[in-house]
């Protein structure tokens, strides 16, 4: 029988400071991370875990079992949880966003929530209100960041983009005395499409001006969806409304432009990337949606095996060398290298990054951005790394010879190196330096590791088949994406194979007789246990992968 959890306000009031206390018994945190927190949350407001959590002293997962732990309630995983819309629909508007709590379902007079604050005694006093005939409420305790992406569907329900749509054609302008600015059409709209599209998981928003209407498109998962249209004779009021938003020039039609903004979501903030491009037509417009609750991802959650798991674990429990994460453009490349990272800022080491450009802000790292227009490329930002005391150095890409150069003199003078680099797979990686200047012999010496990545649909969890009304995947029978992966590693035998100038067919050889695994066994492997589709093998076969 499953517990019901009662707080009374004295209780709360109580409990709430031991929190601290008990993360620093259990070891998850210090006393000094204790005490930053405290400050941070004296100078800027809210909860001590949520302040210890986004100064990433511990992670979401870790604060929700310990909260679960404290008052004897149940954790929850939200990732199979189908909101009931009925049951929401008796909540006041926002409710839910502002408390960061849900009603999952009515047995009786037992009403089970998720929520993120089991503390937030206000909260469920009034959600009370909201179920008089509720004799008691049980809790499950959740993460926030599963808590935001269930609350999209409360947030944006389906049909609210059209009707934000028809909206537009209440052409007052912004300001009018009959309208504030953030009730105004065009604001409500181009807010509702940015949120519509985080909810989604929508990693880019395409505005595509044609000679009859404005293409709107989502790219979900790798593939570009059509969203909705506009109507031409709107686009210059939202195209005024996102040049504001980013800082561009209103007046500018002719030139290529970028710009950046942020906007709250679900209490995430999320940084917008603005590109406008002149076309015939008009400006096109592409924004980057950057949710920093992607990037926070490990090893299994991103669908590494646990053989690859424990390949990639002995990678970085080296402390020196080179681990290059390598694949095309949008296979993964950069969120690989900051679990990567994430592991190692546990072992208390000075880690610095170089980037193009920092797209979020990771705490317990030193994050630089590169501006190769000034004359600050990797090549430079490795130099000035290295006078820095690093024990970690993370280069967002090799792409020139003088960075290889000094990726390598980095790991010569016993730094740990992690760097990306575009090729097809893990051996392709050292025919790419050698094009770059870099001898068989530093290779061999350098490279601890090798890790070659793709990103593949998953199929829904939900439904066994695609042609489903599946409230999840919306009937295409796939949802999100994990790594198809193969982490070579670098033993003696290869690195005396790749110091001597061995062909790729005798390196292949040599790893297969190891036991090596690569991508076309992984996804056959994730195929086989109902993870993938069957096509996932499509494209990924190592004659043109």
């Amino acid at each position: 029988m499953t517990k019901i959890f009662k707080l009374h306000k004295d209780q709360a009031a109580h409990v709430m400071p031991m929190i601290g206390e008990r993360l620093v018994q259990h070891g998850d945190i210090t006393t000094d991370q204790l005490h930053i927190a405290l400050y941070e949350q004296q100078t800027h407001g809210g909860l001590l875990g949520r302040t210890l959590a986004k100064l990433g002293f511990i992670s979401e997962e870790r604060l929700a079992a310990i909260l679960a732990e404290m008052i004897g309630a149940e954790r929850l995983d939200l990732g199979r949880i189908v909101l009931d819309a009925g049951l929401c629909a008796l909540l006041p508007p926002d409710f839910s966003a502002q408390h960061r709590l849900l009603p999952i379902a009515m047995r009786g007079s037992v009403l089970s929530v998720a929520i993120a604050d089991p503390y937030n005694v206000l909260a469920i006093d009034a959600l009370r209100r909201c179920y008089p005939d509720v004799v008691d409420i049980h809790l499950f305790i959740a993460t926030e960041s599963q808590l935001d992406a269930l609350l999209h569907d409360l947030l944006v329900p389906k049909g609210q983009l059209q009707t934000l749509v028809a909206a537009l054609g209440d052409n007052k302008p912004v300001g009018h005395q009959n309208i504030s600015v953030s009730d105004h059409p065009v604001v409500r709209f181009v807010d509702g499409l940015i949120h519509d599209a985080a909810g989604r998981n929508a990693s880019d928003i395409h505005l595509e001006p044609a000679e009859n209407g404005v293409q709107v498109r989502y790219r979900c998962d790798g593939e570009l969806l059509n969203v909705l249209q506009i109507h031409k004779s709107h686009w210059q009021a939202v195209l005024h409304r996102l040049k504001i938003m980013a800082g561009m020039d209103i007046a500018d039609t002719r030139n290529i432009k970028d710009g950046r903004f942020h906007i709250h979501y679900c209490g995430v903030r999320l940084d917008c990337r603005v590109a406008m491009m002149p076309t015939m037509h008009g400006e096109n417009v592409v924004i980057r949606v950057l949710d920093p609750r992607r990037l926070s991802m490990g090893f299994a959650e991103l669908g590494f095996t646990d053989e690859a798991q424990h390949a990639m674990q002995s990678l970085m429990a080296k402390k020196s060398g080179i681990v290059l994460v390598v694949g095309p453009t949008g296979s993964g490349k950069t969120t690989t290298m900051y679990a990567m990272l994430r592991q190692l800022r546990e072992h208390n080491l000075n880690i610095m990054t170089l980037e193009e450009p920092v797209e979020y802000d990771e705490a317990g790292l030193r994050q630089t951005s590169i501006d190769e227009e000034k004359g600050f490329g990797f090549a430079e930002g490795v130099r000035g790394l290295l006078r820095q005391d690093p024990d970690v150095i993370m280069i967002g890409e090799i792409r020139d010879a003088d960075t290889a150069q000094m990726a390598m003199r980095a790991a010569m003078t016993g730094h740990k190196v992690i760097s990306a680099l575009h090729c097809r797979d893990a051996l392709a990686a050292l025919s790419r330096l050698r094009d770059l200047g870099v001898a068989n012999s530093v290779m061999a010496e350098q490279i601890t590791g090798i890790v070659a990545q793709r990103l593949v649909r998953k199929l829904c969890p939900q439904c066994e088949d695609a042609g489903t009304n599946c409230h999840t995947c919306e009937g295409t029978g796939l949802h999100g994406r994990m790594v198809i992966a193969e982490v070579v590693s670098i033993d003696d035998g290869l690195a005396q194979m790749i110091a001597s100038g061995e062909r790729r067919a005798a390196l292949e050889a040599h790893c297969s007789s190891i036991g090596q695994k690569f991508m076309t066994d992984d996804a056959q492997y994730k195929i086989q246990s109902g993870r993938i589709a069957e096509n996932a093998l499509h494209g990924l076969l190592r004659e043109g992968a």
